[in-house]
């Protein structure tokens, strides 16, 4: 990859993928190619340079849903550097929205919310059994929040 020059459109790209990645957290780079328009090796060589720039990082395999055959395919979301590239606009947006929301219909209806949130989160956690070690309930439930864009 030394060999290989930057063109003029790479920062564009990458910026392009970043962007993706906050919107799709994860998205594999078959996913990405598709909604760019480009090829998947080519999204990949972009995505190897924001790994090694600490602005994305492998996402773990999910654990659940319908699988084909052979390896599962790589998924990609942003580290918490990439994502301070976007600002903290979502941040405040998500407090706004919890201040009218609260404003409207009080602390039961953000509670309402959360509980709601937190239950889409899990719906794919496979149910741990009464004998399970408390790391392995725990590791479900962190593995699943990170699936949803948690760090």
């Amino acid at each position: 990859m030394a060999d290989r020059k930057p063109t003029v459109n790479d920062g564009d790209t990458r910026k392009r993928i970043l962007q993706l990645l906050l919107e799709h957290n994860p998205a594999s780079a078959t996913f990405i190619a598709d909604t760019l328009g480009l090829s998947a090796a080519g999204v990949r060589r972009h995505i190897d340079i924001l790994v090694d720039e600490g602005l994305a990082e492998t996402a773990p395999a999910p654990s659940t849903g319908p699988r084909g055959r052979g390896r599962p395919a790589k998924s990609y979301r942003l580290t918490d550097r990439g994502r301070a590239r976007f600002g903290h606009a979502y941040d405040d947006l998500a407090s706004a929205a919890l201040t009218a929301l609260r404003k409207a219909g009080g602390e039961q209806a953000v509670a309402q919310f959360a509980r709601q949130r937190i239950d889409d989160i899990l719906l794919g956690v496979t149910p741990v059994g009464q004998d399970a070690e408390k790391e392995e309930v725990v590791e479900a439930v962190v593995d699943a929040f990170r699936r949803a864009g948690y760090a």
